[in-house]
């Protein structure tokens, strides 16, 4: 299998959130920024609690959403299943070669817990859009029980303008305000603070 997932009970830790999200703080709106940073982390504490709704985190370039992604991954102890877009490009079209997309796809559509980072990002064919939106299609039937978070610079309207037609129904599934939570990150980019 490309990826594994545990599958297993798991329980929610108080400070899952890791302390460096508080110092991702915008310089120039420290206000906006520290209740910003207060509604996000209440909806992660939220999502490890098991309330089975989906986030879709949007921000731009270096506003700390990977690394609360892979935070969130560490914390739920192997129940979790990462996954960077751009690289499951790759891996989707490297298992055409080799007949494994099946797999890959039931994997994907079935771990416990899915965090697709940078969602977006990636340059997609209609092959590809396509195989997402299966992926995505299948966890959304089985929402409750396939909770999911999306990272992207992306915000929800400009993935639903999109001249595809799968994105656009990918993002058809993100409009659901009765499951999907929509975050901003106001934060800069924190990569260039010293």
């Amino acid at each position: 299998m490309v990826f594994r997932a545990m599958n297993r009970k798991w329980e929610c830790e108080s400070s899952f959130i890791p302390a460096k999200i508080n110092e991702l703080v915008a310089l120039d709106n420290p206000k906006n920024a520290a209740t910003n940073t207060k509604t996000i982390k209440y909806h992660f504490k939220e999502f490890v609690k098991g309330l089975g709704r989906w986030i879709y985190l949007y921000g731009g370039y270096g506003s700390g959403k990977t690394h609360l992604l892979r935070a969130l991954k560490t914390n739920l102890r192997g129940l979790a299943l990462y996954v960077n877009v751009s690289d499951l490009s790759a891996k989707i079209y490297e298992s055409l070669g080799n007949h494994t997309l099946g797999d890959l796809e039931n994997e994907l559509a079935s771990a416990p817990i899915l965090l697709m980072d940078d969602f977006g990002a990636e340059h997609g064919t209609d092959y590809l859009y396509a195989t997402l939106y299966r992926i995505i299609n299948n966890r959304y039937d089985r929402s409750i029980l396939a909770p999911t978070v999306f990272t992207s610079n992306f915000t929800y309207n400009e993935l639903a303008v999109s001249t595809n037609n799968n994105l656009k129904r990918i993002a058809s599934r993100l409009s659901d305000g009765g499951l999907v939570t929509h975050l901003t990150s106001i934060q800069i980019d924190y990569r260039g603070i010293k």
